[in-house]
């Protein structure tokens, strides 16, 4: 059967449930209540602006189903990104301090460098103080005025070992040169090295910032005709709800006194306790599809059902509740639970719900993101 529930035509409960799979396999339909009253056939006016809204919903969710992986493959991009961003940081970092040791070894080897100049002019002026002696006899005359052949050893000798500390000490200036230059030059690659792979970081950032520019563009040349449609959708709504004369902001529970409301059936569910949840909301729709057997606002829904050890997770899956934390999604202060019909991507997913469009609407929609999403409960 068919009622109207906000101003709309839309499926019975049973039928939505039908329809999208709602009811799990070996449930049994829920029981109708009483006879409801009938209600009043739509004029013309009302079925033509009633297909009118069908046709635009189906519009508005064909492109949303093709925006959806578009806006996910963004999603990824803009990830990717921001992964590339904070690995460049770290790559900039590590080059930084590549530049601070390679300054200070640097530095090192030219006072290294500076000292072995001094040594060898050192050692310079001592081979030609040596060699001007040697050519004037002044060694000679030393070595003839030697009182004895112990003098005459040690002057030897410490023109000697003069010589050799010199040689010594070159030498090993030398080599603190050469390891110094071998340890600027490993630097130097490692700086280069460090340097190639930033800029591949950055070839990897630039690539996904244009991929993602790239799939927003495409997403917006569906995303702009769909919210052109939801605004035409929005005014045939308002329009149809003008002709029905119905005013669905004051429909409350309490209006139930005859067990209907303008045809639509009083709460029910197929869980093991009556779904008491107040008419027209959120949380009443998603009870009636599934079994709930926890209660509360629709932000407590996780912890009431983690409370139960009912499974839980991140991952849209066809049949699960989705949470919305308050304001969340564009949610109320209280969140916002659903009924997920559809998994079009690993973020993107559509849902059966009530109470987002008005009190007792019933609609179906794209989530094109896990934004806001406290999580997924899995009945079972």
């Amino acid at each position: 059967m068919t009622f109207r529930r906000g101003g709309r035509f839309v499926l019975g409960l049973a039928g939505l449930a039908a329809l999208s799979g709602a009811i799990p396999a070996g449930a049994s339909s829920p029981a109708p209540s009483p006879t409801p009253g009938p209600t009043s056939p739509p004029t013309a006016a009302e079925a033509a602006l009633q297909q009118q809204a069908n046709a635009l919903e189906q519009q508005i969710m064909s492109l949303q189903l093709q925006s959806a992986p578009l806006l996910y493959d963004a999603g990824q991009a803009q990830q990717r990104a921001a992964a590339a961003q904070a690995q460049l940081a770290q790559e900039q970092l590590a080059l930084a301090n590549a530049n601070v040791v390679l300054e200070q070894t640097t530095a090192h080897l030219g006072g290294v460098r500076a000292q072995l100049a001094a040594d060898r002019e050192q050692l310079a002026a001592i081979v030609l103080t040596m060699y001007e002696a040697t050519r004037s006899n002044t060694v000679l005359t030393e070595l003839a005025n030697s009182k004895d052949l112990g003098q005459t050893v040690d002057a030897l000798v410490s023109y000697s070992q003069i010589t050799d500390s010199m040689t010594t000490l070159v030498q090993s200036v030398r080599a603190d040169t050469d390891r110094l230059a071998h340890l600027q030059s490993a630097q130097q690659e490692q700086e280069r090295q460090i340097q190639l792979q930033a800029d591949a970081v950055q070839a990897q950032q630039d690539q996904a910032l244009q991929d993602e520019a790239m799939y927003q563009r495409q997403a917006a040349k569906l995303t702009g005709p769909a919210a052109q449609l939801t605004a035409q959708l929005q005014g045939v709504l308002t329009n149809l709800a003008a002709a029905e004369g119905q005013q669905v902001e004051k429909a409350t529970l309490d209006g139930l006194a005859s067990g209907i409301l303008d045809g639509a059936l009083p709460p029910f569910a197929f869980g093991p306790r009556p779904d008491d949840f107040a008419w027209g909301q959120c949380t009443w729709y998603v009870a009636s599809l599934v079994s709930v057997t926890w209660g509360g606002d629709a932000w407590t829904w996780i912890s009431a059902a983690a409370a139960q050890n009912k499974p839980e997770g991140m991952t849209p899956k066809p049949g699960a509740i989705v949470v919305w934390s308050p304001g969340g999604g564009g949610s109320s202060s209280i969140g916002h639970v659903a009924f997920v019909e559809t998994v079009v991507s690993p973020t993107s997913f559509i849902i059966d719900e009530a109470n987002w469009q008005g009190l007792g609407v019933v609609d179906k929609r794209l989530v094109p993101t896990l934004a806001g999403v406290e999580g997924f409960i899995y009945p079972t």
